[in-house]
């Protein structure tokens, strides 16, 4: 069964901020939602156009682990939002930091946030994803979750390979 998520870019670093949703049908958790967002951010978008731009140029391929279509896209621009899909597991709020200096004739972003918002279980019926529970990371906090996330999946594989 797939792990669906939707991705929300804010378009700027204020709690005013309007969301541009992206949907993800699988690997929707944080060692494959989170770490393709990590990707794009080590990518250095300046604004939240050029981070979409790279999160939709995401392909499913064989060599990148992914589970999917070769070829296809990861991610789909999303005409509605997280609370009309309601079979989410994950929803990640991407947003600037703060406003960075200034690149070109835009303003740039110095650094950007992911909030993972987590069903927990289909047995949580709270729909309104904003009331999941929830952490907010730096660009190196979510790596450092990805890595113990990883470590653990690893550990996990062994146990049950020596256990075959």
């Amino acid at each position: 069964m797939s792990t669906r998520c939707m991705v929300l870019v804010a378009e700027t670093y204020d709690d005013g901020s309007k969301f541009i949703p992206l949907y993800r049908h699988s690997d929707g958790y944080p060692l494959g939602a989170g770490s393709t967002i990590l990707e794009a951010l080590d990518k250095a978008p300046v604004d939240a156009e050029s981070l979409l731009a790279i999160l939709l140029a995401e392909r499913y391929t064989f060599e990148s682990g992914l589970v999917g279509r070769d070829g296809g896209p990861v991610h789909r621009a999303a005409t509605w939002q997280p609370e009309e899909q309601g079979d989410l597991e994950y929803v990640y709020v991407i947003k600037p930091a703060a406003r960075g200096p200034s690149i070109g004739a835009r303003s740039g972003v110095a650094a950007w946030t992911v909030t993972i918002h987590e069903r927990g279980s289909f047995a949580n019926q709270v729909e309104d994803w904003r009331k999941w529970g929830n952490l907010t990371y730096t660009r190196e906090q979510l790596e450092d979750r990805l890595k113990i996330e990883q470590a653990a999946y690893d550990a996990r594989l062994a146990a049950r390979q020596r256990s075959a």
